[in-house]
């Protein structure tokens, strides 16, 4: 007579179906010859035998084997496998495992490995008025009394000329400040005016914004430098001081860096800080001309950081021509 040859997932059904044996305990094998425990062969053998199925023993409190008809928590539920002689058989019955060679009986089961527990996520705390302080540069609380060196500076290369940008016009300095501390007010923003250490003057603009504190995010932008200054390595330790103000103080877990898509200067720039695209968000605002602007989004994870810094620092140590 021929024997009737099942699948793997036809057993699992019948298993299940005739409540033979637990959850746990599914996959198990019957039948198998020896030396095939990690293989996936199919059962063999007619229906009635899988009746005959039953678990192993129970072990021990102090045994590594758990079993369990579902994955607990807090525990990983992880598989092993685990064989024992088959003591229905006359043979098997009579000799130790090392010797039991006619039937073995082989399971798969779960074990319980504890894991460590998930950490509540710590929000970040509001944003306070900082002053960050390096060789080239020096990041200070935004003031109204900045505003005439700071239309002086935007003169320096007619920034707000740039339809791609969003630096404010040397008429426009005083009501882009009061903007700037409004929104640090509602504290959505810490803004800082960026001082040129050989000068002791301002030279620029910049803010960490975007501020989500449950998240533990932020954004560095609404930056804008003199053109005398860009592409030295003010800008360079500006953005190490933020960043590391941002990961090691704040506790942040990311920081972005936006930038229009045209303004391929400033991506480069942002590429050479280390920081991955994200994607980049389509007709994402509308310009003062009228225009779509399509937004690049980099980022800076955590996880990076480290590499990111060692990479800056290597930047401002390394020789300029």
């Amino acid at each position: 007579m021929r024997r009737q040859r099942f699948t793997a997932a036809q057993n699992e059904q019948k298993l299940e179906a005739t409540g033979s044996i637990p959850v746990a305990l599914r996959r198990a094998t019957i039948g198998r010859k020896p030396g095939c425990l990690g293989q996936r062969a199919p059962w063999i053998g007619p229906f009635p035998a899988l009746r005959q199925l039953r678990p192993p023993p129970c072990t021990p409190p102090t045994s590594p084997y758990i079993y369990h008809s579902a994955p607990p928590t807090p525990y990983s539920p992880l598989r092993t496998r685990r064989s024992e002689p088959d003591t229905r058989h006359p043979v098997d019955a009579q000799r130790p495992i090392e010797y039991a060679r006619h039937s073995t009986r082989h399971y798969t089961v779960w074990v319980s490995a504890p894991i460590a527990p998930i950490q509540p996520v710590r929000p970040l705390q509001p944003l306070q008025p900082v002053v960050l302080s390096g060789r080239a540069v020096r990041l200070v609380p935004l003031l109204t009394e900045h505003a005439p060196a700071l239309a002086e500076a935007v003169r320096d290369g007619e920034l707000w000329k740039l339809w791609y940008t969003t630096a404010p016009a040397p008429e426009a300095m005083h009501s882009e400040i009061l903007r700037r501390l409004a929104s640090q007010a509602a504290a959505a923003m810490l803004p800082l005016t960026v001082i040129d250490t050989a000068t002791d003057t301002p030279v620029g603009m910049t803010t960490l914004m975007h501020v989500d504190l449950p998240n533990r995010r932020v954004e560095i932008g609404s930056t804008w430098y003199a053109q005398r200054v860009q592409r030295t390595a003010l800008n360079t330790e500006a953005k190490l001081l933020l960043l590391t103000h941002a990961f090691d103080q704040l506790g942040c877990i990311a920081v972005e860096l936006r930038t229009h898509f045209l303004n391929h200067q400033s991506r480069r720039a942002i590429e050479r800080l280390g920081a991955k695209l994200d994607g980049i968000l389509r007709n994402h605002m509308l310009a003062p001309n009228g225009t779509r602007r399509d937004t690049c989004v980099y980022s800076i994870l955590d996880s990076e950081w480290p590499t990111v810094r060692a990479h800056l620092e290597w930047q401002l140590q390394r020789p300029r021509p």
